[in-house]
């Protein structure tokens, strides 16, 4: 299981997946894996442990909450801002053996890797009714976290469908958490212009835009990783997968980045509109490179169908680069 991280550390990606088990310990209900979402404090969490920071620890607690019973109904997305569960209801001690190292096929090693697995189990006992609870939310907690109900640094944020806990069925919560920094190879760069807001894409405009960023969707990268089935407010699917296939389509251009540094000021409509010859020109390339600069040309082209007008005269190159 891998978790994605799209929002709050773009470089941490996971996954979870739950199964209710009986008394005799038979599964009776397997989720699929899903995604979760990363929250910002993490990267808080991170670097006070880069520092040993005194008094600070990984990942210590496995929280659940109850949420609200309005989500059955219509469940809502968790935002990047999000620092404790909404109704936090207990928490369970993450101990050395719940955590194991994995590697890049998610198999357990005895290897420190970038990937950890976490599992832990809540029983019906294990809260203060003793038998039926609702779950609607988890999350890791960790830095300063205690036992204590909304202590510590939250590390991600989940908010599912309502499982119902009894004092006869066992809910198993399995996590993988991924750290997947590495070297852009300087030659190409894939996943271009994915820091760029989402109201860069044509036909968000600012009443969509807003929609979504209050969702904590506020850039390109986010529209890519929601769930084109969830509900997003009040924007209709049709237009939701539009502009998701708009996000793919920038952030699937790729080109070779080294020669084109020059342009880094320019913006994109500027870019597309200047002939080859004179980008030639700009750039101090010998003629040679005519052809590179017409496939970069050619492969913007699709920039001019996923963004906005606007927003190709203001978003310059160098800012594609940097995403």
């Amino acid at each position: 299981m891998v978790l994605n991280v799209r929002n709050g550390n773009k470089e941490m990606k996971g996954f979870y997946r739950d199964r209710l088990t009986d008394a005799n310990g038979k599964v009776i209900w397997e989720s699929n894996w899903s995604s979760n979402l990363i929250v910002r404090n993490c990267n808080i969490l991170l670097a006070s442990l880069m520092k040993r920071h005194e008094g600070m620890y990984g990942i210590l607690y496995w929280a659940v909450g109850e949420g609200s019973s309005g989500w059955d109904s219509q469940s809502p997305r968790p935002n990047l801002t999000d620092s404790k569960l909404t109704k936090e209801l207990i928490r369970k001690p993450i101990e050395t053996g719940d955590i194991e190292y994995i590697d890049s096929e998610g198999k357990s090693t005895t290897t420190p890797s970038s990937g950890l697995a976490i599992t832990s189990e809540f029983k019906g006992e294990d809260f203060s009714s003793g038998g039926s609870e609702q779950l609607r939310e988890f999350g890791l907690f960790g830095g300063d976290a205690t036992l204590e109900i909304e202590s510590g640094i939250m590390v991600n944020h989940v908010i599912h469908p309502r499982i119902d806990i009894t004092s006869e069925l066992k809910l198993v919560r399995e996590i993988n958490l991924a750290f997947t920094t590495g070297a852009i190879k300087p030659e190409e760069l894939s996943g271009f212009g994915a820091a760029l807001p989402v109201g860069s894409i044509d036909g968000v405009g600012e009443k969509y835009a807003a929609v979504l960023k209050s969702l904590g969707i506020e850039t390109l990268n986010d529209l890519v990783e929601i769930n084109p089935l969830d509900t997003i407010g009040n924007i209709p699917q049709v237009k939701l997968r539009e502009f998701r296939a708009k996000a793919k389509m920038v952030m699937g251009l790729k080109v070779t980045l080294a020669p084109f540094d020059m342009l880094a000021d320019y913006n994109i409509s500027d870019i597309l509109l200047k002939s080859p010859e004179e980008l030639l020109e700009i750039i101090g390339l010998k003629d040679e490179y005519l052809e590179m600069v017409i496939q970069l040309q050619e492969g913007m082209a699709l920039l001019e169908i996923a963004l906005d007008n606007q927003q190709l005269k203001n978003i310059k190159f160098g800012e594609l680069m940097e995403s």
